[in-house]
């Protein structure tokens, strides 16, 4: 930030430093004064003062040089300080001034007082010069914001533009992969890869390319259990019939179908909603490549028609989870009492589905069985 200057008058400054310098005299030399008198107490003076009436608070401003008392009470103060204090019974000691010294403080007084006078207008107008160079030190800090948040404005729209740039580039080149493999790998039931629902979905471009493959379902799907996503939002109505929605399934999501139900799904999210979805159509269904090696196989063109596994052939996937509250881990054998607890916070491998229920293994390496997976957290 530019550093203010402030440009005062030299003659207003060399004025005022006169006017401190005899004030600084005036003052050091009245607490002479004041000790040479025996140094009597603020409480004393006021009570000897007459006309005008002196005060604690006066006293105490005139002797630390706050300010300039005036004539009368500079005088008073100094007829009471040069007189016994108290003043003694039956006499009237207190109430006599010594002349000449009153002469000598007068005369003091009023060259101090000239130098205050003199210095008025000087103080104004350097107190206008400072008014003036605070003004404008807000004014330039104040620009110096202003530019900050451009800069940083102009920071975060180019960040933006090269992100987009970036996720534009992957999602060509997923789609240029996974479109060719469709392509290349005849013999099989696997449609056009419908790559603009993957990224509505906000996928990572990578993890699509490896792990997701929309398919054509034309043929005769296969029965539940299996994962399947949709391409809208649509209600999760409950299983005895009820028309308020137990959730509202939305696009770029999987769900686990569970069993068929007419035409429709019995269905279950990720955080164990299950109802009734009555509208299956046009659902996607997930199909997965076996290992790297099958990917990689499916890149170049040349991955035969086992590479894929049908849902009836599939292998129900692991997963990790974390459980909103503590709960139980019980045997695989069935028995009453818990391997282990389940805590929030940690996160379990969930190595099979059992029914309703969850295979679970601990990082510890406890096998058991959690037979509540309401409201768990994936991974």
């Amino acid at each position: 930030m530019t550093q203010v200057e402030i440009g005062a008058d030299p003659e207003d400054v060399e004025a005022i430093a006169a006017y401190e310098e005899a004030l600084q005299a005036f003052v050091f030399d009245l607490n002479k004064l004041h000790i040479q008198f025996g140094a009597p107490s603020y409480s004393q003076i006021v009570g000897a003062s007459v006309r005008p009436k002196l005060t604690k608070a006066g006293l105490n401003e005139v002797l630390s040089g706050k300010r300039l008392p005036s004539r009368e009470a500079l005088l008073e103060f100094v007829r009471v300080v040069s007189n016994p204090v108290p003043t003694p019974v039956g006499t009237r000691a207190g109430h006599v001034a010594n002349r000449q010294l009153m002469d000598h403080w007068r005369d003091r007084w009023g060259a101090v007082k000239l130098l205050q006078r003199q210095v008025q207008a000087p103080w104004k107008r350097l107190k206008n010069t400072v008014k003036e160079a605070l003004e404008q030190a807000v004014s330039d800090a104040e620009s110096v914001r202003n530019a900050a948040r451009e800069q940083a404005d102009r920071v975060r729209s180019d960040a933006l533009a090269e992100a987009d740039a970036i996720r534009a580039a992957a999602r060509e080149e997923a789609a240029r992969i996974v479109n060719t493999a469709a392509q290349r790998s005849s013999g099989t039931e696997i449609g056009q890869v419908d790559v603009a629902a993957l990224f509505r979905a906000k996928w990572k471009p990578f993890e699509a390319a490896e792990s997701l493959v929309s398919i054509n379902t034309e043929y005769d799907p296969p029965p539940p259990p299996f994962w399947f996503s949709l391409l809208d939002s649509r209600p999760l109505l409950p299983e005895g019939g009820g028309v308020e929605p137990v959730a509202q399934l939305s696009p770029g999501t999987w769900y686990l179908a569970l069993e068929r139900q007419g035409k429709g799904l019995v269905a279950e999210t990720d955080d164990g909603a299950r109802g009734v979805l009555h509208d299956a159509s046009g659902i996607q269904r997930d199909f997965v490549i076996r290992d790297k090696q099958g990917w990689a196989a499916l890149a170049v063109g040349n991955a035969p028609k086992s590479l894929f596994l049908r849902n009836e052939e599939r292998v129900p996937r692991s997963f990790w989870f974390a459980v909103p509250d503590s709960r139980p881990l019980m045997p695989e054998d069935g028995s009453s009492e818990p391997v282990d607890q389940l805590s929030p916070g940690t996160w379990y491998l969930a190595l099979e589905r059992q029914g309703q229920h969850l295979l679970v293994e601990t990082v510890e390496g406890t096998r058991g069985v959690l037979r509540s997976t309401l409201g768990i957290q994936r991974g």
